[in-house]
């Protein structure tokens, strides 16, 4: 193959020669060259072989045997004409040139002509075959899947990896040229770098070479900064920018572009030489790398709009106090906080990775820094502190699981977060977030109103001021964590706020350091004579009893692993007096409110449990050994609080599996003995001997029979009410397990719809009608002061109030349980009460809450806000007056409308709670109750569709409030079309929120594949896009915005943890691709819409920039024929920058579709 192409040059010469005798062009000669190679490459020779055998020929001559001008005119017309390839051409002179620079100084100038001007240039009219070989010719020549570890490549990819090595090559010369060592030069990198004597003395500069040549000399000094200059010229180039973009996003090798960002800072040593042109190129290439990595695409509504918006949707969580301004932006904290403080909701994931996941979805929607997200955090969680009902008792989680999700699982949240953007740090780069984290605490220090403690906890928040104070003291010998028992600090005293709490719970997972306490005003000293009494922990630390401490430290957190591990020693291996106190201490005050341990406190919870608990169900005999024990840590967990805080933590399914065993006695036979408790009712006589001995199994498989027999016999006269409800109430005396059963049991028979209603007349069945029009009337008054105006009464009112056979039971069971016991079985039988309620016809939340608020009368606002829930399980009006009411007390009202919110609205409006000190009667937001109800929603397709009509609604709104038709004189006071535009972020995420909390993963599915694209086609009077411009527009803009925030609050906005991605991101590829579908049909005209033009335009612009601004990890994983036809709808819409953006954030598929439509 040698001598053949040896042979060719030759020809290839020779026809050049001759036509340059007859006086041809450089064109023509090019052309009888070309002519030349095409004959000698086969009887039937393609043009693309033709100039793929001519590149060598041409570039074999001039290097260096006829190195004259005339042959660089005529390879110059032979790229220029394509008679060859540029990039064949160029690399093949790459090889050649670059390692003999300094000995060629004219070609390398000429060289760097020629890349300055054809690099990137156009292949489009090229075949794809010519493609296939013109990439196999460029990687033979400079070994670009060797270089940078690939098999095979593409035309696309042997596009972008020629520029990145053009790029890294002409910087490796620059470096070397000016006497600089480049350290990050490996095998492969200096192939092209260095001269033929890789052991030339540098020092002397041309040493080697002919000094006397003074214009070459010349030149060679000046082919450094010329080559500096094309390096920053290809650099600037739109083709190189999206080329090293590809690089950095899809290649999958990023250590590849991190050696071209390490060569770039070694380029400091050449502006010590002060060479002004080479620092002006310099600082330009530099700034045009840092473009590639900072760069990204944001929607340009003010082209759409005609208007300037600026595209920073929200600033410091600052201005957000109230919930009013830019700051709305971070409402979805709040709502997720809130609703997180349901109790009746096991979670499977911890808050703790969900609000990681949130957090960093909600700074990538709001292109917020750390300090506003971290800020926003506490705000909100102090926000959710403030609303804790400190007159509200009842069954749900209180302050305790407040003050656990502001000092335990927000400081979590954000040391995952610390430890992830560590991670990503190259070696020798410092990490900001940790400042960013001590700035927004900084800032908390403004808002005195949010960090007044609570009065239950406000001596722990002095605790933490104190320990401040005793470091400010200076005071030697006495280690700071143990100044509250000291006598040195017994004159130390200072007032503490809920940011000392703060503070701790950070420095205690080394979040901060202590220089905190050093804040201006962070200290503030009170002079107090009172004397300091003894932690009863520093006391168990010097070796005092644990019997004789007992009630202290059940009342006192433990505040270090240390006094955890201490008390674990004592639950292992003391008496069995110190096992079962230790295991009481531990479930109480230190679980509850142990906030700077609370993580290790649970997991020692586990522990402990794992170690009583055998794996084998038929270990019984260890059950019995540690009965005691067990009842202690069983009974300890399981308070409300408590079991929302193992929720919080995401450790409920380990708790239900660890108690299992438990929970399956073999084949015991159970017994009144064998039973925790036995309380039955006064007037039950029966000889104990008379109880069955069965295994329990059989008695839980039997219930459901013998319920049945005895509602039929209470349904039919022949068993008395009284006989029912005692029976049943012996039934749970004597198996509390079979509560479950019974419960399970009454609420699957309300559904058949098969009972009839008995009569509540006070003799058979308990009777509400003491209360029952005052519990009515309280719960019209909640409904009316969130905005929902419903009738809840039967209409005709019966003369006796009556309830159904199964709900009629459950709701008499109840009230038979003893005050001690009715909290805990509140939780059980309420739950089985509501099922039967929402699933019933029949009107019956107020006559069980007449009934409940009979037997529990400190419970009675808490009942009254439980039966003020049940409306929305059977009424579309009342879910929709509920969601425009949620939508009016946060934005304000409508256009045009009144509203009694209108004076006070924002996060404290839509979640706020209040008591009216003049009716004595808790009242509830709208926000609050639809958080509390949203579950309970008979139909979550009319939720969305109602959302997304108030939405639209909104957006209509507001471009009627901008009048944009009307004159300058006529619109004082009316709204920006700036402002409108910046609206539409804070009405859409306030909608994607209420989405997300009303059906989750499954509803937003429906609303991308479904329920928007049906919204779209829908035709008719009123339909989407029937105003005008602006307002169209604004419609398309709102429901891309909220499609795209609900779908990432759902899915998130990057990489996400395991366990989240398989329980919420698991179908979001086959959803986005979907709905992706759906648009790109309608883009190429295979689907007509029912909306008008503007507003389909303003979604897909919208809907597109948003998935390439805020996700774009989602688009790798939709098909590439689906972005190839959106990205081909959008460049007919004259949108090629936005399609280009598209097609560049497809993955690795779609890097040759990104290079073809460049080139």
């Amino acid at each position: 193959m040698a001598a053949a192409a040896g042979e060719l040059e030759r020809l290839v010469m020779a026809a050049v020669n001759a036509s340059a005798a007859r006086g041809d062009p450089p064109l023509l000669q090019a052309a009888e060259a070309a002519r030349c190679a095409r004959e000698a490459s086969g009887p039937a020779p393609t043009p693309a072989a033709g100039g793929l055998a001519l590149a060598p020929a041409l570039v074999a001559n001039l290097c260096f045997a006829h190195n004259t001008a005339a042959m660089w005119k005529l390879l110059n017309q032979a790229m220029a004409s394509r008679l060859v390839s540029p990039l064949h051409a160029l690399a093949l002179l790459t090889t050649r040139v670059v390692p003999n620079r300094r000995e060629q100084p004219e070609a390398y100038m000429l060289y760097l002509e020629l890349l300055g001007r054809y690099t990137g240039a156009p292949v489009s009219s090229e075949s794809a075959e010519t493609k296939a070989l013109i990439a196999k010719s460029v990687d033979d020549a400079m070994q670009l899947s060797h270089r940078y570890g690939f098999q095979q490549l593409d035309f696309g990819y042997t596009v972008i990896l020629f520029v990145l090595s053009l790029i890294e090559i002409l910087i490796d010369c620059i470096l070397e040229d000016y006497g600089l060592k480049n350290i990050i030069v490996d095998e492969h990198d200096g192939t092209y770098t260095i001269g033929v004597d890789k052991n030339t003395d540098r020092a002397g500069m041309g040493s080697l070479f002919d000094r006397k040549d003074e214009h070459r000399e010349h030149l060679r000094r000046k082919n450094i900064p010329l080559a500096l200059e094309v390096v920053e010229k290809i650099t600037a180039t739109k083709c190189a920018q999206i080329f090293l973009r590809l690089i950095n996003r899809n290649i999958g090798r990023p250590e590849k572009f991190n050696n071209l960002l390490r060569r770039l800072h070694l380029f400091g040593a050449i502006k010590s030489k002060n060479v002004v042109s080479a620092n002006e190129h310099l600082d330009k290439l530099i700034m045009n790398i840092q473009k590639v990595v900072s760069s990204g695409y944001q929607v340009d509504s003010s082209r759409l709009l005609g208007v300037h918006v600026s595209s920073q949707p929200c600033i410091s969580a600052a201005y957000g106090i109230l919930g009013s301004g830019k700051g709305r932006c971070w409402i979805p904290f709040d709502m997720f906080m809130e609703n997180s403080m349901d109790g009746r909701h096991l979670r499977v994931i911890s808050s703790i990775e969900c609000l990681t996941e949130f957090s960093k979805t909600l700074k990538v929607l709001n292109r917020a820094t750390w300090q506003e997200t971290f800020e926003a955090l506490w705000i909100s969680a102090l926000r959710l502190i403030k609303r804790a009902p400190d007159t509200l008792e009842g069954p749900f989680p209180h302050l305790d699981s407040r003050m656990c999700m502001l000092l335990a699982i927000i400081p979590l949240s954000i040391a995952t977060i610390v430890k992830e953007e560590a991670d990503k740090l190259q070696a020798g780069m410092v990490s900001t977030i940790r400042g960013d984290l001590v700035s927004s605490l900084e800032i908390l220090q403004q808002f005195s109103g949010l960090l007044s403690p609570p009065p239950a906890v406000a001596h722990l928040a002095n605790t933490a001021a104190r320990k401040a104070a005793f470091v400010l003291s200076g005071l030697k010998g006495v280690d700071a964590n143990e100044c509250s028992s000291s006598k040195k600090c017994s004159s130390v005293k200072a007032v503490g706020s809920m940011l000392h709490l703060i503070v701790e719970a950070c420095i205690a997972r080394n979040l901060i350091d202590t220089s905190a306490y050093f804040w201006p005003g962070y200290v503030v000293p009170v002079e107090d004579s009172s004397p300091v009494h003894q932690c009863p922990w520093s006391a168990l630390r010097e070796g005092s009893s644990l019997m004789g401490l007992k009630d202290a430290l059940m009342f006192t957190p433990a505040s270090s692993i240390a006094e955890l591990e201490i008390l674990y020693s004592l639950a292992v291996c003391g008496s069995e007096d110190e096992k079962v106190m230790a295991s009481k201490i531990l479930c109480g005050a230190t679980l509850l409110r142990g906030w700077n341990i609370q993580e290790h406190v649970v997991q020692m919870l586990l522990k402990l449990l794992s170690t009583l608990l055998p794996v084998d169900s038929g270990s019984d005999g260890r059950y019995t050994q540690h009965m005691h024990m067990l009842h202690a840590l069983i009974s300890g967990i399981s308070s409300v609080d408590t079991i929302h805080i193992l929720s919080m933590f995401g450790l409920i399914p380990e708790v239900a599996a660890m108690l299992m065993p438990l929970c399956e006695r073999g084949m015991q036979s159970v017994s009144p003995q064998s039973t925790s408790k036995s309380s039955s009712p006064a007037g039950i006589h029966e000889d104990i001997h008379q109880w069955p001995l069965v295994p329990a199994w059989e008695v839980m498989e039997a219930v459901p029979f013998v319920l049945e027999a005895l509602s039929t016999a209470c349904a039919h006269g022949r068993l008395s009410s009284r006989d029912l409800i005692t029976g049943l109430r012996d039934l749970v005396d004597f198996l509390p397990a079979s509560l479950a059963a019974i419960v399970s049991y009454f609420s699957a028979e309300i559904t058949r719809g098969i009972w009839k209603p008995v009569m509540l007349n006070g003799t058979d069945w308990p009777s509400p009608s003491a209360t029952l029009l005052s519990v009515e009337s309280e719960i019209q008054e909640v409904l009316a002061f969130a905005g929902v105006h419903i009738s809840i009464s039967p209409r005709p009112r019966s003369v006796m109030p009556m309830l159904p056979l199964p709900v009629a039971a459950l709701i008499s069971l109840s009230i038979t349980v003893k005050m001690e016991e009715f909290s805990h079985l509140q939780g059980m039988i309420g739950q089985g009460i509501e099922i039967c309620a929402t699933s019933s016809s029949w009107p019956s939340m107020p006559i069980i809450g007449a009934l409940w608020s009979q037997k529990v009368r400190r419970w009675h606002d808490y009942i009254i806000l439980a039966c003020s829930e049940t409306p929305f399980t059977r009424d579309n009006n009342a879910v929709a007056q509920l969601i425009k009411s949620c939508f009016s007390s946060f934005l304000g009202p409508s256009v045009g409308r009144g509203s009694s919110f209108s004076a006070n609205r924002g996060v404290s409006s839509l979640l706020g709670q209040a008591f009216n000190e003049g009716t004595h009667r808790f009242s509830v937001s709208p926000g609050f109750l639809y958080l509390r109800s949203c579950w309970l929603f008979p139909d979550n397709i009319f939720v969305c569709e109602e959302i997304l009509n108030v939405v639209i609604e909104r957006a209509r709104d507001l471009a009627s409030d901008c009048c944009p038709g009307r004159p300058t004189r006529l619109r004082s006071g009316s709204m920006p079309l700036s402002s409108a535009s910046s609206s539409v972020v804070q009405i859409a995420s306030l909608a994607a929120t209420m989405i997300c909390h009303a059906g989750g993963v499954n509803l937003i599915q429906l609303m991308y594949e479904h329920i928007l694209p049906t919204l779209l086609l829908s035709p008719g009077e009123g339909k989407l896009g029937s105003a005008g411009q602006v307002c169209s527009t604004l419609e398309g803009f709102v429901l891309a915005y909220v499609l795209i925030l609900s779908g990432a609050g759902a899915w998130g906005v990057g990489e996400t943890s395991p366990a989240y991605t398989s329980i919420h991101t698991s179908k979001r590829q086959r959803v986005v691709d979907r709905h992706l579908g759906f648009v790109a049909k309608v883009m190429e005209g295979n689907i007509v819409l029912g909306c008008g033009e503007a507003t389909l335009r303003g979604y897909v612009l919208c809907l597109v920039g948003l998935l390439v601004d805020f996700v774009p990890t989602w688009i790798p994983e939709v098909k590439l024929e689906t972005l190839q036809k959106l990205a081909s709808g959008l460049r007919k819409w004259h949108e090629g920058d936005l399609a280009l953006s598209l097609l560049e954030r497809g993955g690795s598929k779609a890097v040759t579709s990104v290079v073809e439509y460049l080139l």
